[in-house]
């Protein structure tokens, strides 16, 4: 979009580099850009540096001043086009109920007397315009004369498809007469008379008349000395020819504008070339030099990176014993896990045998006194009573109670456990976790050191 704003913006492209500029995101943005001096300079200075100054300032700072007032001009219409239009407040219109105007009245004037107009009947329509009705009756016409032209072609087409076939030797019935041939009337055609009027006639006088004015009023304007047409056209060839001759002059300045800075850049490429050479012996002998160097300090390094591997070695070989130490942990302590809960599980087992016997003893001793109360025939509200449906499952409310309290005894502990038993294994896996961290970090330490051996880095490892 730079490029088309400073090489090619001109009254021709204006509008279509206006669509490009709208279709754009930050198409104003880009076109206040170069309203502005500051920015003109940067341009100029940035050319500058990759050109010759008067190439920048005939190609791009010249054009680019020429066309301000373009980009001024689409600058401004896109800022107006962007502007919210306000309406007027309304402002209320009094009532002018009483103050009314008072008309005056006025006096009539004189009748004035009808004036004499000569009014002149209209010309009709049918002397110079072609009648409708006339016309459709002449297509109606010209289309049945087509197709009676077609009906008798065809029929023409049949009879000689008859009489090219060939005769037969012998008649055995009589032939009826053929119908003897009955030409069609051609269509009649009537011919529309145009008839002279006085009107007509008229007409073509007047435009004879105005033909001579004409020429008169020419001739006058000649003799009173008015300009003669041939005169402006050579003054016009003369003036074009000045132009091109004016239009190739510039064209050879600008080309040979173009050779001298094409000349200039050479001469300049050559010096370039000449100081990068120097530049490029200075570098290899420095390269060269610290080539030395750095042989010298690989020798140095590789002596202590052997000392440092055999180190990471024994790290290494603690690290595995210290891993199968810790699995043998972990099977002992699984195993005491084990048989810890079964002893805890028999424990529970053994207490809910006894406790079903003791519920037992309950139920014979209830059953005993509900069998003494029937045969008394004293009924009171007992919790301990069963509702004697005759289920196996029935039970007392008392019974039901101390089931509740049981199981919810029995939810707690169980949940205890777990919990305990899930504290203790996420325990273990932080710890084990914790250490293969730390022999990641070895590892890692290690392989950074052999692929790039800096004294920095072997400081840092020492520290780790």
């Amino acid at each position: 979009m730079f490029y088309l704003i400073i090489f090619y913006l001109d009254e021709s492209n204006l509008e279509e580099i206006k669509i490009m500029v709208d279709n754009i995101p930050y198409g104003q943005e880009l076109l206040s850009y170069f309203t502005k001096e500051e920015n003109q300079i940067f341009i100029a200075e940035a050319s500058c540096k990759v050109y010759a100054n008067d190439y920048v300032l005939e190609t791009i700072i010249y054009p680019l001043i020429n066309k301000m007032h373009f980009i001024q001009e689409t600058v401004n219409q896109k800022a107006e086009s962007k502007i919210i239009k306000k309406k007027p407040a309304t402002v209320p219109d009094e009532l002018n109920v009483l103050n009314r105007p008072k008309r005056i009245t006025r006096v009539p004037p004189n009748t004035p007397l009808p004036p004499f107009e000569f009014k002149a009947s209209e010309i009709p329509k049918s002397n110079y315009v072609v009648d409708v009705k006339i016309q459709k009756n002449l297509e109606k016409m010209h289309e049945q004369n087509q197709i009676n032209a077609i009906r008798l072609l065809n029929a023409a087409n049949k009879r000689l498809q008859s009489l090219s076939k060939p005769k037969l030797p012998r008649i055995k019935k009589p032939l009826k007469p053929s119908k003897p041939f009955q030409a069609n009337k051609p269509p009649i055609t009537r011919t529309v008379k145009v008839r002279s009027n006085l009107t007509s006639t008229l007409r073509e006088a007047c435009l004879y008349i105005k033909e001579q004015e004409n020429e008169v009023k020419k001739i006058e304007h000649l003799i009173k000395g008015g300009l003669c047409k041939e005169n402006i056209e050579k003054l016009e060839v003369e003036r074009r020819k000045k132009e091109e001759q004016w239009h190739l002059e510039d064209i050879e300045k600008k080309h040979l504008q173009g050779q001298l800075t094409y000349e200039e850049a050479i001469i300049a490429k050559k010096r370039l070339e000449i100081s990068n050479q120097e530049k490029i012996a200075k570098m290899k002998e420095e390269k060269v030099k610290v080539f030395e160097e750095l042989d010298k300090w690989k020798e140095e390094e590789q002596i202590k990176i052997k000392s440092i591997v055999v180190k990471i070695q024994d790290i290494h070989k603690a690290a595995k014993e210290a891993e199968k130490k810790m699995q043998e942990d972990k099977q002992s302590n699984a195993r005491l896990l084990q048989f810890e809960s079964k002893q805890l599980l028999k424990q529970y087992y053994e207490e809910k045998q006894r406790e079903l016997e003791k519920k037992m003893e309950l139920i014979q001793e209830i059953r005993a006194m509900e069998q003494v109360r029937s045969s008394l025939n004293v009924k009171e509200f007992d919790p301990t009573e069963s509702p004697n449906y005759g289920l196996l499952c029935e039970m007392s409310i008392a019974e039901l109670q101390e089931r509740l309290v049981l199981t919810n005894l029995k939810m707690k502990q169980d949940l205890q456990e777990k919990r305990c038993m899930i504290q203790q294994k996420k325990e273990s896996h932080e710890q084990m976790i914790a250490f293969a961290d730390e022999m990641s970090c070895l590892l890692t330490s290690l392989r950074l050191f052999i692929e790039n051996p800096r004294p920095d880095f072997v400081l840092y490892a020492m520290f780790v």
